[in-house]
């Protein structure tokens, strides 16, 4: 029952609003990229539609990369379900923000990604 729209603000505040909130949403058709890195960067819990278009898949891609699908939705009513229930069910967000902190480092410093570039 509690969502805030929040005008842009400064990097630093960004992170500590990310380390603050329930479930981040990623936003639709022009889905995370950077944003969504930074909220894994701080253990955020970011709960992603992805699109067809590659802008709407980059939170996708990353919870493949992590192994971490949870937060994924097909639907919108499944966005708003997965949302809702991280927002409310304590327990559960905490084991899938684990699961997210365990396996972020996967996102990094990954030289098959040299590689292919």
């Amino acid at each position: 029952d509690r969502v805030a729209f929040l005008p842009t603000q400064p990097h630093s505040l960004l992170m500590a609003l990310y380390s603050l909130a329930d479930v981040v949403l990623d936003s639709y058709h022009a889905g995370g990229c950077t944003t969504t890195r930074e909220a894994f960067e701080v253990g955020a819990l970011v709960v992603t539609l992805p699109a067809q278009y590659l802008g709407s898949r980059w939170s996708l891609a990353y919870y493949s990369i992590m192994g971490v699908t949870d937060l994924v939705a097909e639907t919108r009513e499944e966005y708003v379900d997965i949302a809702v229930r991280m927002a409310t069910d304590k327990a559960a967000a905490e084991e899938v923000r684990v699961r997210i902190v365990e396996n972020r480092h996967k996102l990094f410093r990954r030289e098959e990604a040299v590689e292919a570039w």
